[in-house]
């Protein structure tokens, strides 16, 4: 799990993943106790949030995020790392 990650880490992460967006800066968010949460910006003015924690902790974020998804004051899940550990 990346504990304070780069924009270049960043960005391989989202070509891994097939994101072909460029984040050009990081800033680290609170609202966790034991993860991280961090909102990446783009030049564009758009922006994504990834969350990095506890599998357990990821999939009880990611069910509610679901379950609300209609919901426009809420973020869309792009994807969840399969060992759990951070969704963007």
């Amino acid at each position: 799990m990346l504990i304070n990650p780069t924009t270049e880490e960043i960005n391989d992460l989202f070509k891994m993943h097939h994101i072909n967006d460029e984040i050009t800066e990081i800033q680290r968010l609170s609202g966790t106790t034991a993860g991280r949460v961090f909102q990446l910006s783009m030049s564009l003015n758009k922006d994504y949030i990834l969350k990095l924690d506890e599998p357990e902790q990821i999939h009880i974020a990611q069910q509610f995020l679901n379950m609300y998804k209609n919901s426009a004051l809420l973020p869309e899940v792009l994807l969840t790392d399969p060992d759990k550990t951070y969704f963007i």
